[in-house]
């Protein structure tokens, strides 16, 4: 990477999404300007064609329609409210491990369980007490939990890894 920034200079495109920065200042001047990348067809597509239009669609119009809806649910007052709900299910996870000190556990499977408590509390106003009964909620029980977030997590990577 150093050989392209030396040759290119401080901003390098190593992906059709992505640019490599050498320092912060020059990341911070460019990130206040307006990019715009073309979603790529490959990743950002219908599992099949009935399927409806979602924020991660390539439809631009669509994602941003979307998105508009959705801002402010992540504005800072937003997230300052619900950081009240986020700190629960967080303890509630370190009671769970303190419970279990000195035996082995399947943490992916633990942090899967507060990643759906924390989403089924954030979008239904309820919790699937993943954490509080330690296994899945019925409504998941036909998935594998663990697989369902870090699964998509890496495969996310290693797909960013092979367009390089």
């Amino acid at each position: 990477m150093k050989a392209f920034h030396d040759r290119y200079g401080d901003v390098v495109r190593i992906a059709p999404d992505e640019l490599s920065f050498t320092d912060v200042d020059g990341h911070l001047r460019q990130s206040s300007r307006t990019w715009t990348f073309e979603r790529n067809r490959t990743w950002f597509r219908k599992e099949a064609p009935h399927d409806p239009n979602s924020i991660m669609g390539p439809d631009e119009e669509d994602h941003s329609r979307f998105r508009r809806n959705l801002t402010n649910a992540f504005s800072e007052k937003s997230l300052k409210a619900q950081a009240p709900i986020i700190q629960h299910y967080v303890d509630q996870l370190v009671e769970q491990m303190k419970a279990r000190a000195g035996t082995t556990v399947d943490l992916v499977e633990w942090l899967n369980f507060c990643t759906f408590d924390v989403s089924g509390d954030l979008s239904f106003g309820e919790s699937f007490d993943c954490l509080k009964n330690g296994r899945p909620h019925p409504s998941h029980s036909h998935r594998t939990t663990k697989h369902s977030v870090s699964g998509h997590l890496k495969l996310g990577v290693t797909i960013q890894r092979l367009r390089r």
